[in-house]
C-alpha cells in the first residue's frame, strides 16, 4: 500500500513538474498546434456561415449572420436617418433591423452613443459590402499591431488559430476593434502619449473594457495620456450632443437597466461570459453575493495593476497586466472580448524569451491563446465556470514577475 502511495505521489509530482515547467511547448510543436487550430478555426467558421446563411441572411434559428455586426450596422443607418433616439426603443429598434435582413430573433442596443458616431460610415453601404470592410478593417487592425509584436507569420497564424478570434469573426463583433484600440494605445504610450490617449478615449464606446486604465496611468505618471483620453471621451460626447441631441443618452441610460436585469437573471447568456460577477451567479451564488464577490475582485485587481505599473520593470508585464485584470475588474465581459487577452499572451512571451520564462509562465501564455474555448465549454455543459480562476492565476503570475524581475525594459513601438 505505501509503495502504491508513494508511486502515486511521484507520479504528480512528475506531472507538475511537467506542466510548471512546459518545456514540451517548444517552437516546432507550437507551430504544428497553431496549424492544426488554424485549420479547425477555418472548418468552423465555414460551417457556421452555412448555418448563418441557411436562409438568405437568417439562421434557422433567427439568428443573423453577423448577428452582432447587424447591431452597429442597424445603430449607423438610424442615426444617419437622425433618428438615433429610436434605437434604445426596443420593439422599434428589432422591428427595423427586421426590415433589413429578415426575422432576427430579439436584441437591444447596448452601446453608448459614442459608438454611433465610431460607427457611423457603415451606414454609407449595404449590408455584406458593410460586413465585408468591417471584417477585414478589424483583421487588418489586429494582425498589424500583433505583427509589431511577434511578427507577422506569428501574428497571422495567432489571429487565424486563436478562439477568441473566430468566435469574434463569426459573430461579426467589436473584439478586434477593442483589441487595437487598448493594445495599440498601450504600444504608443511610451512614444506617443497623447496618440495612446486617443485610443484610449475612443475606448470609452466600451468603457468597461477601459476601467482600470486610470489606475494604470495615475500609478505610472502617465499624466499626458491621461489628459489625452478625458479630452477625446469629452470631444465624443459633445459631437454626439450635437450630432444626435441629448435624447439617446436619455435612452441609453434607460437601457443599461436592461442591460444589468439580463446580467443578472439570463442564465443562458452566463457560459459565454467571463466575469466573477457571473461566474458566482452560475455558481449559485444570490445577486447580493455576486456583487459583493465581484466588488471584492475588482478592487483587487486595480491594487495588482497600481502596484505592478508604479515599480520598475518591464513595459510587457505592465500592459499584460492591465488587460487581464479588466476581466477580472468588470462584471461584464464577453467571449469576443478575449481577442485582447492574444495581446497579453504575446507581451507576456516576449518578456519570457527575453529574461527567461518563470514557472508556470508557459502554461499561463497557451491559457490566454486558447480562451475561451478552454472554460466556455465546460461552463456550458457542466456549469464551471473557470474563466476567472484562470484568469486569478495568471494576473498573480504576472505581479509575481513584476516583483522578481523587475528590470525596466524598453517598449516596442
Amino acid at each position: 500500500m505505501s509503495d502504491n502511495t508513494s508511486s502515486a505521489k511521484a507520479s504528480l509530482r512528475s506531472t507538475i513538474d511537467l506542466l510548471r515547467d512546459a518545456r514540451w511547448l517548444t517552437r516546432k510543436r507550437l507551430v504544428v498546434w497553431g496549424w492544426v487550430l488554424v485549420a479547425a478555426s477555418l472548418y468552423l467558421l465555414v460551417a457556421g456561415y452555412r448555418f448563418y446563411t441557411a436562409r438568405g441572411l437568417i439562421a434557422p434559428d433567427g439568428r443573423g449572420v453577423g448577428q452582432d455586426f447587424l447591431n452597429y450596422y442597424a445603430g449607423a443607418r438610424v442615426a444617419a436617418g437622425g433618428h438615433a433616439a429610436l434605437l434604445y426603443d426596443y420593439h422599434w429598434f428589432l422591428a427595423y433591423e427586421r426590415s433589413l435582413v429578415g426575422p432576427v430573433t430579439p436584441r437591444i442596443y447596448a452601446y453608448p452613443p459614442i459608438f454611433l458616431l465610431l460607427s457611423l460610415p457603415l451606414a454609407l453601404l449595404s449590408y455584406t459590402p458593410a460586413l465585408v470592410v468591417w471584417t477585414l478593417l478589424g483583421l487588418a487592425a489586429a494582425i498589424w499591431l500583433l505583427w509589431r509584436l511577434v511578427g507577422w507569420l506569428p501574428a497571422l497564424m495567432v489571429i487565424a488559430a486563436a478562439p477568441a478570434s473566430a468566435y469574434n469573426l463569426l459573430l461579426g463583433n467589436n473584439g478586434y476593434f477593442t483589441a487595437a484600440l487598448l493594445s495599440g494605445g498601450l504600444m504608443l504610450l511610451e512614444r506617443r502619449p497623447l496618440l495612446a490617449g486617443v485610443c484610449f478615449g475612443c475606448l470609452s464606446y466600451k468603457p468597461q473594457m477601459g476601467l482600470l486604465l486610470p489606475f494604470a496611468l495615475a500609478a505610472d505618471g502617465r499624466w499626458r495620456a491621461m489628459a489625452a483620453a478625458a479630452a477625446t471621451c469629452g470631444v465624443l460626447v459633445l459631437a454626439t450632443l450635437a450630432l444626435f441631441g441629448a435624447a439617446p443618452w436619455v435612452g441609453f441610460i434607460h437601457q443599461m437597466a436592461v442591460s444589468r436585469s439580463v446580467l443578472q437573471s439570463d442564465a443562458a447568456l452566463w457560459s459565454l461570459m467571463l466575469t466573477v460577477f457571473v461566474a458566482a451567479r452560475q455558481l449559485g451564488a444570490p445577486l447580493g453575493l455576486a456583487y459583493a464577490v465581484q466588488i471584492a475582485s475588482s478592487v483587487l485587481a486595480a491594487v495588482a495593476v497600481v502596484a505592478v505599473w508604479r515599480r520598475p520593470g518591464a513595459f510587457e508585464v505592465k500592459a499584460a497586466t492591465v488587460i487581464v485584470a479588466t476581466f477580472l475588474a468588470t462584471p461584464y465581459g464577453w467571449t469576443y472580448d478575449a481577442v485582447v487577452l492574444i495581446f497579453a499572451a504575446a507581451w507576456l512571451g516576449r518578456e519570457g524569451m527575453r529574461s527567461g520564462f518563470l514557472p508556470w509562465e508557459r502554461l499561463a501564455i497557451l491559457a490566454l491563446l486558447l480562451f475561451p474555448i478552454m472554460t466556455v465549454p465546460l461552463a456550458m455543459l457542466a456549469g464551471l465556470p473557470l474563466a476567472p480562476a484562470v484568469l486569478w492565476l495568471v494576473l498573480l503570475l504576472l505581479v509575481r514577475r513584476a516583483v522578481e524581475r523587475p528590470v525596466a525594459l524598453p517598449v516596442a513601438a
